[in-house]
């Protein structure tokens, strides 16, 4: 596949809004399961995760300061930033959150089932040439980033910014990208348009939207999203110290066909599916029918896998023989490189982030007549 070929689902746009939405206001939105079937997700398809609403921009105004430790700050304009040499990566994004209503106890947040994630291609200039351009001084520890949206979120009572932070060895690497197209078309505002950060591999909320500064830190950031939400609590309050953050995508899979409720036909099926992990690649899926034993999906992949999809989840397949008529429940369990399984059962946690347990789907075959 060459860059100048068009990819499945890349520019396609739904003719109507087909997400399943979580909240009005502000907007948060899960992908059509159906949409999921792609590679690619079609923008208008795209799950969306706000926080704190979505800022009103003026492109032409809007500038990135770029400042902290650094020997030549800089206030980049949106040519400014187009001008430079970009590259395209094709990212799996996840919200933390995601499938967190399969928690027991129920806990606090947004209450995301299966669709709060998606794949696309993302188009940008890689965050270290812009770093490099700034000039970062000796004893920077951290790189902040902080969006145009503000708010008061549930819990405080003063308005603050939408920011995070990463370490710097993980701002300059991982090929962290500041993305001003989504899909091959330019980005849209419930997407972070004019610009926002992409960290591949990571749950979506490292990826801050609406960038309007960079600063290189000295210190670790304390702030609302980065120190208070975003950390795996346990029986601790929200706020105690020490909960581990959240950070890198755990191993995980779904069963997309058939879906969960479906009636089908008696016979054979094709039993298909999507795997991810932010750590290390997707090395096996294994599928187990009516709690039978797990046997090997075939992996498969859209085309040649080049450098620019190492991001992106793999598709796999499973036969499914002999289907007879009733109730049939499929699961799906990812092995990563790095020899992580998914878990039978969530790991709880007091804000419901990263539920990676394998997921049962429910599908009726409907007897001979």
């Amino acid at each position: 596949m060459t860059d100048s070929e068009p990819r499945e689902g890349v520019g396609a746009a739904s003719t109507s809004d087909r997400r399943v939405v979580v909240r009005g206001h502000p907007f948060n939105a899960e992908a059509p399961l159906a949409a999921l079937e792609t590679s690619i997700t079609p923008v208008a398809d795209f799950y969306v995760r706000t926080n704190l609403g979505v800022p009103a921009i003026d492109h032409a105004s809007w500038r990135l300061t770029v400042d902290g430790l650094v020997d030549r700050p800089l206030e980049l304009t949106l040519p400014d930033l187009e001008s430079m040499p970009s590259i395209a990566l094709t990212c799996t994004m996840e919200c933390a959150g995601n499938n967190r209503t399969r928690l027991a106890p129920i806990t606090e947040g947004e209450p995301w089932g299966p669709g709060a994630i998606s794949t696309g291609v993302f188009g940008g200039v890689p965050l270290d040439a812009v770093l490099d351009r700034a000039g970062i001084q000796p004893g920077t520890v951290e790189i902040r980033f902080e969006g145009a949206d503000r708010g008061t979120p549930r819990g405080r009572t003063d308005e603050i910014a939408y920011e995070r932070s990463l370490p710097l060895a993980d701002a300059r690497g991982r090929d962290v990208l500041l993305v001003t197209t989504m899909n091959e078309t330019p980005l849209t505002a419930e997407h972070g348009a004019p610009v926002r950060l992409v960290v591949p591999g990571w749950y979506g909320m490292a990826s801050v939207k609406w960038l309007r500064r960079i600063e290189a830190l000295d210190h670790p950031l304390e702030a609302h999203y980065q120190t208070r939400q975003y950390r795996y609590y346990g029986d601790e309050p929200v706020g105690a110290p020490g909960a581990p953050p959240v950070r890198t995508m755990r191993v995980n899979s779904m069963v997309l066909h058939p879906a969960s409720g479906d009636l089908v036909g008696p016979g054979p099926h094709e039993v298909r599916g999507a795997a991810w992990s932010g750590d290390a690649p997707i090395a096996a899926v294994d599928v187990s029918v009516d709690a039978g034993e797990w046997r090997p999906a075939e992996l498969l992949t859209a085309g040649p896998q080049d450098d620019r999809d190492r991001y992106a989840w793999r598709r796999w397949t499973f036969a499914w023989g002999g289907a007879t008529a009733g109730r049939h429940s499929i699961r799906s369990r990812a092995t990563a490189a790095d020899g992580s399984v998914q878990p039978d059962r969530p790991v709880w946690n007091r804000l419901g982030y990263g539920n990676n347990a394998i997921a049962i789907t429910l599908v009726t075959v409907r007897g001979e007549g």
